[in-house]
Order: structure tokens, then C-alpha cells, then sequence
């Protein structure tokens, strides 16, 4: 999407479409109301949500929303208000882990939303532009087309095997004067890319990125960024023309805030197998409280962080609350049949346009898969039919 293969469109869906419509009659649905707020905090005594307006900030925490003048002239300056629940869904998802990285915020692209991927791609398409002017040194030039992804994920991985494939498949052609200069790099603390998948496709992968002379830097530490450098604790200063943060995720703010809850490790609300979160001091449940995605964890049962794992955990509790599942004859929230089971999938990992990474989900085989028209993903890296 970043490098113009999709349309921002097909990344995101309008809130009020599809919570206004039945899917089944394509009539309006009724008893639904949507707000864009940001929520502060929750009450879970006084089962109250503290909502302020999000309008106008992208997504972004850090940009709080606007609210028009006329809003303004009486009452709370804030806006802020309370909506009152009766059953509670947690589904804040994460957001980005800079690791108190000095410059980060500043200096650097985000990953998170199909914003940031406009913003990505306008910096590329500038970078070019700029490159392409008469009075640069060759040497300015080379820093300007210098495209640095700093984490060796999934989301660092695909995206520098999709700028690869912009650069050459396309730019290169409309700049052909920067052909010798422009450059793709990804940093990594870690000692290879894509661990999560195998060590010998973590090594074909990087095997793959060299023979298309995109730098593969593992084991590296990113000690703090300024404009168009950042410095690397094993390398020294490394200019570049854009600089895209994809190190990982951490717990959101309204998480970390929440008390009265019980939290893992990394911060993550912890809850049973029906999905129900669990209480923070001794044994027992919040009552029709919930939680899933990147912000919820199972007692127990280690999840990664995943498209696919969020998915069947809202597609199972969706049903779970239809069903009322989760109440006896006598309306107790006593929950009936059987808990929340993961199915694994497969995992795969972009290389190119006709090249991918897929680790089987049941024997955990390692595969290369050759063309991509053959692959049919679905919520990230599912893979729903393979054919080679």
C-alpha cells in the first residue's frame, strides 16, 4: 500500500458502514451508535467508560482531535463524558515501541495506520525528486536515496521487499539518472530477520535480500536519530532520506492505565479461556468484561500477537455473545460450552512479488513458495489454499 501495489481504500473500511448495515438484509441496522472518541479510562465499579472527542487526529494519541469553535463557546472545554456498558469488549490493539530511542518520534516513519503509509509513500516519491536536482553531490544523493527500515519482522521485511520491488519494478524507470545511487537497508538488534520463522528460511530470506543488494543488517543498535542520520552503536552515523520504525509494539496507554485488572508480563490484560478478563487481586472474573487483540493475553495459553489470532478470538466471541453462552437459565453470568481454541494457520513472509516464506501450521515444515498468484491470504499471513 505504502509503495502503491494497493489502493489505501482496500486497507481500510468506513466504521459506520459496516456497523450501520445488516449484513444479510443490506438494511440499516438499528440500536448501533459509533463514536470516535478516545477512551481515558474505565470504571469497571461504576461500569463507565471516560471518552474525550478523537476528531482529526488520524489515529494518532499524540494529536488530540479538534473540535469545532462553535463547540466550544459552553459547557466542558475537554469535551470529555461518560458512556455507561453493560457488557465490555477490551480491543484497544498496541501501539509503537520506541524503547525511549532518542529522535524516534521526531525523525522517523510509522507502520500503524493507512496514514502513515501515505506519509511513507510521499517522502519516497520526494526523495526521488530530490535526488533528481542538478546541484546535490553524488555523495548528498546517495544519503537521499538511502531507505532505512529499522526492525526485521514481518512488517520490516515486507516492506523493504515491496520498496525494492517500487524502486526497480517502477521509480527507476521515471529516475533512471539515480539508478547507481538508490539503496534499501534493515536494521535489526537481533542476529537474523524473520526468527519467528525457522532458522533456514531466516537465512534464505536474508541470502535473498543480498542477492538483490538490500543491506541486511542484523545485530545492530540503534542508539538515537536526528535529521537524516541516526547513529549505530557498531556502524556510527548512517545518513538516509527516509527512515521507516517498524521495531514492534507495546501495551496502548488506556491498558497500562486500567486497574483492578490483572496484567502479564509486557502489560497485557490477562483473561481466561472464555475471554473473560480476570480480576487483579486473588481469584474470579469481571463480570461480561472481555478483552482480545494485541491489548489481551490467555491465562496459560501464549498467543502471538497476530492478525490471525485477533480474528478467531472476535469471531469466537461474537458467536459466544450471541449464543448468550455466557448466562444459566437464572441470567448468571455462568459461562456454558467449550473455551476459545486457536487454530494455527500457516505463516508466511512477502520476499517479492513472486517469491514468499511459508512454515506449515500443523508440522511446522519450512516451504518456499515460488509464485505468489498460488497464495490466498487472508488477516495477514493466513494462508487459506496453496497452490505451487
Amino acid at each position: 500500500m505504502q509503495c502503491g501495489i494497493f489502493d489505501f481504500r482496500v486497507a481500510e473500511e468506513p466504521v459506520r458502514r459496516i456497523s450501520m448495515m445488516n449484513t444479510a438484509t443490506h438494511h440499516r441496522s438499528e440500536g448501533i451508535k459509533k463514536y470516535q472518541v478516545w477512551v481515558d479510562g474505565v470504571d469497571f465499579d461504576k461500569r463507565v467508560l471516560k471518552c474525550r472527542p478523537s476528531v482529526g487526529s488520524n489515529g494518532n494519541e499524540t494529536e488530540k482531535g479538534s473540535v469545532h469553535a462553535c463547540a466550544n463557546s459552553e459547557g466542558d472545554k475537554n469535551h470529555t463524558f461518560d458512556v455507561h456498558f453493560d457488557q465490555l469488549v477490551i480491543a484497544p490493539g498496541s501501539e509503537v515501541n520506541r524503547f525511549n530511542t532518542p529522535g524516534v518520534e521526531q525523525h522517523c516513519h510509522f507502520m500503524k495506520s493507512v496514514s502513515d503509509a501515505m506519509s511513507v509513500r510521499e517522502k519516497i516519491l520526494d526523495c526521488f525528486e530530490l535526488a533528481s536536482l542538478p546541484h546535490f553531490s553524488t555523495s548528498q544523493k546517495r544519503t537521499l536515496l538511502h531507505f532505512v527500515i529499522i526492525g526485521g519482522g514481518p512488517t520490516g521485511v515486507e516492506l523493504a521487499a515491496e520498496l525494492d520491488e517500487l524502486i526497480h519494478g517502477h521509480l527507476l524507470s521515471i529516475y533512471p539518472e539515480c539508478r547507481d545511487l538508490v539503496s534499501v537497508s534493515v536494521y535489526d538488534v537481533a542476529n537474523r530477520m524473520l526468527g519467528m520463522f525457522g532458522e533456514k528460511l531466516s537465512e534464505y530470506a536474508m541470502e535473498k535480500f543480498r542477492m538483490r543488494n538490500v543491506g541486511v543488517c542484523m545485530g545492530k543498535h540503534i542508539e538515537g536519530f536526528e535529521e537524516g542520520k541516526m547513529s549505530v552503536k557498531e556502524d556510527g552515523e548512517v545518513g538516509f532520506g527516509i527512515a521507516v520504525w517498524a521495531a514492534g509494539n507495546k501495551t496502548c496507554g488506556l491498558v497500562e492505565g486500567m486497574e483492578g485488572v490483572r496484567k502479564d508480563e509486557d502489560g497485557k490484560v490477562v483473561t481466561d479461556g472464555f475471554l473473560r478478563v480476570l480480576r487483579d487481586e486473588g481469584e474470579g472474573v469481571m463480570d461480561s468484561v472481555y478483552a482480545l487483540g494485541d491489548a489481551a493475553s490467555i491465562d496459560g495459553n501464549e498467543l502471538a500477537a497476530t492478525a490471525e489470532v485477533a480474528v478467531q478470538k472476535a469471531r469466537w466471541l461474537a458467536e459466544y455473545l450471541i449464543a448468550g453462552n455466557y448466562k444459566n437459565e437464572k441470567q448468571q453470568a455462568i459461562p456454558q460450552g467449550k473455551k476459545f481454541e486457536y487454530q494455527q494457520k500457516a505463516l508466511v513472509g512477502i520476499l517479492d512479488a513472486k517469491m514468499a516464506l511459508l512454515m506449515a501450521a500443523v508440522s511446522g515444515q519450512e516451504r518456499v513458495l515460488g509464485w505468489l498468484g498460488g497464495v490466498a491470504t487472508c488477516s495477514g499471513r493466513r494462508v487459506g489454499d496453496v497452490g505451487v
